[in-house]
């Protein structure tokens, strides 16, 4: 995707503070994996310090949500927003950055409830500027009646290819990125027609990658 680095001068260091299956309210501003968070950062920012060089902080990859499905789409989404904002508040005062970090998700796959996969898709697009969202994640093959981890470590992998192309995008390229989503409707009688924005290439119905779980996934109400 035009990355050479080789022909850039700097080094990229990943930090993993999160926590599996534990909810946003237990990892905000206080927590044990904050804590950890700006601990790694301000050890990154002394190593840079240490050889005369700058750093700052690109992005934040948010892999969440199924441990917060009992929450309602307006909960998750200001305890995301509060997140990001205090984030950013934290950051700045170890980095001295003046660029926004945003937090870039996935929607995830359906497990109980809607509420958190709305949230997502309202909040790439309402706040652009601190929110991205990389991809759906129907495309890829879970353990059967389960839908939360994929398949095998190939599914995994398709996805950080996916991940790892977005994230470079809006870190690295300041893009705009928007991923493929419905942009509008209209039905009359019997048919609905459907707009979407396509991010690459062209948008086509394939029951042999993605198997038809009628209707090609739609529902209409």
């Amino acid at each position: 995707n035009g990355f050479d680095p080789a022909l850039n001068d700097y080094r990229k260091v990943m930090i993993s503070p999160g926590v599996g299956g534990t909810r946003i309210q237990d990892m905000m501003r206080g927590s044990a994996s904050w804590t950890k968070m700006l601990n790694q950062i301000q050890g990154i920012k002394n190593i840079a310090n240490a050889a005369g060089k700058t750093c700052k902080v690109g992005l934040q990859a948010w892999t969440h949500g199924e441990a917060n499905t009992a929450d309602t789409t307006e909960v998750y989404k200001v305890l995301l927003i509060r997140l990001n904002q205090e984030m950013n508040e934290d950051i700045s005062a170890i980095t001295g950055q003046t660029e926004i970090v945003k937090t870039v998700f996935y929607q995830l796959s359906l497990y109980n409830s809607e509420s958190i996969q709305k949230a997502f898709f309202e909040l790439f697009q309402e706040m652009p500027e601190r929110f991205a969202l990389s991809c759906p994640m129907y495309q890829f093959a879970w353990h059967v009646n389960e839908g939360i981890h994929f398949l095998n470590g190939e599914e995994s992998f398709k996805y950080g290819l996916t991940a790892g192309y977005v994230n470079k995008r809006v870190s690295k390229d300041n893009f705009d990125w928007k991923p493929l989503y419905p942009t509008k409707f209209t039905a009359q009688a019997n048919i609905v027609e459907i707009e979407f924005h396509v991010p690459e290439g062209k948008l086509m119905l394939n029951a042999s990658l993605v198997t038809n779980p009628g209707n090609y996934g739609f529902n209409v109400r």
